[in-house]
């Protein structure tokens, strides 16, 4: 997918959700600087999703302020971030991304982790929501109980240099989703549910 859209060569890091305050897209925007400040990655930022006119002007402000270009719609190498707006097949997003990064101040269980993670692409996130029972870091993901951005970049930064923990974390990502959130799994889990109730 990445060589459809013209990014095979890049670090592809991607943000999906609601632009919202609660969701801190700022605070992704902040780990893309540091990401292109400190390492020779040539990176691409997307986001998936929208919010009000005026909090996505102020996003493109806050990135302009820290030297970033952003746009709004296609894919492009000429800029660092992308808000592509919502997609209806979020598979191709996915399928794109290197990470994702969820950043959000408060949640519950985000379906955007669940659905990257059964493609494979590796989360990143803020310990949020139910979150911490699903991702167990350095297995199947990895989770930040600090904010800043620089720590965001060091665990970039460590699966970037080590391939064969990223793969790794990648397949045990999908095997877990197959086994705990599938379709068959969920219907497995609740035959036997209603077995064990039909004993009382």
């Amino acid at each position: 997918e990445k060589e459809r859209v013209g990014m095979a060569n890049r670090l592809t890091v991607g943000w999906c959700g609601r632009l919202t305050k609660i969701k801190d897209p700022f605070l992704f925007i902040d780990i893309i600087q540091v990401l292109k400040r400190e390492f020779d990655y040539p990176v691409t930022a997307i986001i998936q999703g929208g919010g009000a006119p005026e909090f996505v002007a102020a996003l493109k402000e806050y990135a302009r302020k820290l030297n970033l270009t952003i746009t709004e719609g296609t894919l492009s190498q000429d800029t660092d971030i992308c808000i592509a707006g919502w997609q209806l097949n979020p598979v191709n997003f996915y399928e794109i991304c290197d990470f994702l990064l969820i950043t959000s101040i408060n949640e519950g269980t985000p379906l955007t982790a669940l659905e990257a993670m059964a493609t494979g692409t590796v989360v990143i996130s803020t310990p949020v929501g139910g979150l911490p029972d699903i991702i167990k870091t350095g297995i199947n993901g990895f989770l930040t109980f600090s904010r800043s951005p620089a720590e965001f970049v060091s665990i970039i930064n460590t699966l970037i240099l080590n391939r064969d923990l990223y793969e790794g974390i990648r397949q045990k990502a999908r095997n877990y989703i197959k086994s705990e959130h599938s379709v068959e799994s969920l219907i497995s889990k609740t035959r036997d549910l209603y077995f064990n109730l039909l004993k009382f």
